[in-house]
């Protein structure tokens, strides 16, 4: 399809979903990796269709169909050309994450965009790996053919150097080898947040402990990309150009970057997001490094307002840069929200379901 009036038709209807749907809600931090206690092994045994937006229940109870500029087909399971690459994380305590092993019929044209699945490193130990083997999840999403991430820590509070984290990296990746399953991808937990705020470090500190990081993960796990997420704007892109520009003088470069954007935050107005995005983009392009945005939303009184709100952020991400690299459809909300299943359907506001019409949408 073209990209000028169907595209400013679709922005609109978003608009008019975030006004009327969104109203206020509380928002929530980014799950915090916990602290590890005695991590164990649990032994195992073609052309791109228009996207078409959800209808959305209007105040009076009613369904309030979203405006379309043409007649569209609904979504196949068949894959898009990956113009962007598709990641998903299940919010941790989320109802159904393990129903996404049990019942795959019902998220299969999501799957059928997704390139990689991504657990929170804690959950290949302990009590939670003993659930993610009980579904045979690692197998499954092998035979698939999908690519599994870990979001893990490096510096953090209790471990300001990075000796603990390696050990626990190395923990869930043989755990993920020992039930069947592989580990492509780590995705570092915000080092540089956790070196300046808890440990009181300065950057250049935080960002050398860093690099020695890297250079130790990649010596014991080689064959792993290892790549960081970052909160804006708590820290300005300065701020986060300099930590990508030093890891990369330090020979660590990372193999991605990943943008946590606060939209909370005062400094979040849309003009400041789309050039700094624009900035993102074209800094990661100079130095090599995929460039990938958390879609998601810190708005989580209920599924609805979390699916609408991220609607809301992809048409933004989509109007300052396009798709980027990788668009990771996330939860860390501690309400469980939103559910992941299933991935179509009026009426539903699942997490599957906004990565199957925010990918669309990206690639259209």
């Amino acid at each position: 399809m073209s990209k000028g009036k169907s595209r400013e038709t679709i922005q609109v209807a978003f608009w008019v979903i975030f006004v009327i749907v969104l109203g206020c809600a509380p928002s929530s931090g980014k799950f915090t990796t916990p602290q590890p206690s005695s991590l164990k092994i649990s032994p195992g045994p073609s052309t791109a269709p228009t996207i078409v937006m959800s209808p959305i229940p209007s105040p009076s109870g009613g369904i309030t169909p979203t405006p379309s500029p043409s007649p569209s087909p609904s979504p196949s399971s068949t894959p898009r050309p990956n113009v962007t690459e598709a990641w998903f994380t299940s919010a941790p305590q989320s109802v159904d994450r393990l129903e996404l092993f049990n019942q795959p019929q019902m998220w299969e044209m999501a799957r059928g965009r997704m390139k990689v699945y991504q657990f929170y490193g804690w959950q290949l130990a302990n009590e939670e790996l003993t659930k993610v083997v009980g579904v045979d999840a690692l197998r499954k999403l092998k035979n698939w053919k999908k690519e599994v991430a870990l979001e893990v820590g490096a510096l953090k509070e209790w471990d300001c150097v990075g000796n603990i984290a390696l050990r626990d990296i190395k923990l869930f990746v043989d755990n993920a080898i020992a039930n069947g399953g592989a580990v492509h991808h780590l995705a570092m937990d915000e080092p540089l947040l956790a070196g300046v705020e808890f440990c009181k470090l300065s950057e250049a500190e935080t960002t050398n402990r860093t690099a020695q990081f890297m250079k130790d993960t990649r010596a014991a796990l080689p064959g792993l990309t290892l790549g960081s997420i970052e909160p804006y704007p708590h820290f300005k892109f300065s701020q986060l150009a300099t930590f990508l520009n030093t890891l990369v003088q330090k020979g660590s470069k990372p193999d991605f970057f990943h943008l946590d954007v606060d939209r909370n935050h005062p400094f979040a107005t849309k003009d400041n997001l789309i050039r700094d995005l624009r900035k993102f983009r074209d800094l990661c392009q100079s130095l090599g490094i995929p460039f990938g945005v958390i879609l998601n939303s810190h708005k989580d009184s209920s599924d609805q307002t979390f699916f609408v709100d991220s609607q809301f952020w992809i048409t933004i991400v989509d109007e300052a840069i396009g798709a980027p690299d990788r668009s990771i459809f996330q939860s860390w909300s501690t309400k469980a929200v939103p559910k992941n299943l299933p991935d179509s359907g009026n009426g539903v506001f699942s997490l599957t379901k906004l990565l199957v019409e925010g990918f669309d949408y990206l690639t259209r």
